[in-house]
């Protein structure tokens, strides 16, 4: 779950609804000199269900000292278990999109094409890094069999670079929609990626709120001169909560509400 405490409210955002943003991003991504994603259908559906691995977790999040975990707080040796189930469950649906996510996940703790993870295993204290050790090798040797099961050639590897280099933008605007303020104006800058399949220059794209549910994002690789978009959420009290089925009852007695964007480019 994605949470943003403002004042004393709290607004909690399921990660399968986040992803589904960042299907929505996918989906609009490729305004020239932006190639739009290919292989189109499997990356999309990696965008919008890359975090079905959290859809149990979010039915029922752990409550401590007073409040609801946030996603990069839980347990590492229960949110491996999450992932490795979540891209079983994937490989069902589309090979190429399970190794996407597959690819997402270790990506978290080993770096693919040079891309900074997140952290590394030998940071954390035991048991957690024996768990993400365990997590990431087997992992990667689920890409290798997908990769041979996909016959992937090294063009293929390239396109599949840039896709998952992508795949980190889609995340990254998606989240920081519904973890960052939504009062005070922010600006980010992301890791440069390449804008297009098989060469050209890196590009570094700056994502920044200028007013309450107004962005822009420059170079503005979008189709759509203004794009809008919003996802679900729930505000709650910020607690403290004693337990978690009084975050619970709380979250399911909330009424529905969106949290709404609309992105576009600046001159400049």
């Amino acid at each position: 779950m994605i949470l943003r405490q403002e004042g004393d409210r709290l607004t909690c955002v399921r990660q399968v609804d986040h992803a589904a943003l960042s299907g929505t991003l996918a989906e609009a991504w490729g305004t020239p000199p932006w190639d739009s994603p290919r292989p189109r259908p499997e990356v999309l559906i990696a965008a919008a269900r890359h975090d079905d691995a959290w859809k149990g977790w979010d039915q029922a999040p752990e409550v401590r000292d007073g409040r609801p975990l946030g996603f990069y707080e839980v347990d590492r040796r229960t949110t491996t278990a999450m992932y490795a189930a979540g891209v079983d469950r994937l490989e069902d649906v589309d090979r190429y999109a399970a190794l996407m996510v597959s690819l997402h996940y270790s990506g978290f703790f080993t770096s693919h094409w040079g891309w900074q993870p997140f952290s590394t295993p030998e940071r954390f204290a035991e048991p957690q890094a024996a768990a993400l050790r365990q997590f990431v090798d087997g992992e990667l040797q689920r890409q290798g069999r997908l990769r041979e099961a996909l016959a992937l050639g090294p063009e293929d590897e390239l396109v599949l670079e840039v896709n998952y280099k992508w795949l980190q933008l889609w995340d990254r605007i998606s989240l920081d929609i519904c973890r960052q303020s939504a009062i005070e104006p922010w600006a980010i800058h992301y890791p440069a990626v390449p804008s297009r399949y098989g060469g050209g220059a890196a590009v570094e794209l700056k994502f920044a709120m200028v007013a309450p549910g107004r962005y822009t994002l420059n170079p503005y690789p979008l189709g759509a001169a203004a794009f809008s978009a919003s996802v679900r959420a729930a505000i709650v009290g910020a607690g403290p909560f004693a337990t978690n089925e009084a975050f619970l009852a709380e979250l399911r007695a909330a009424a529905p509400a969106r949290l709404t964007a609309s992105i576009e480019s600046v001159s400049g």
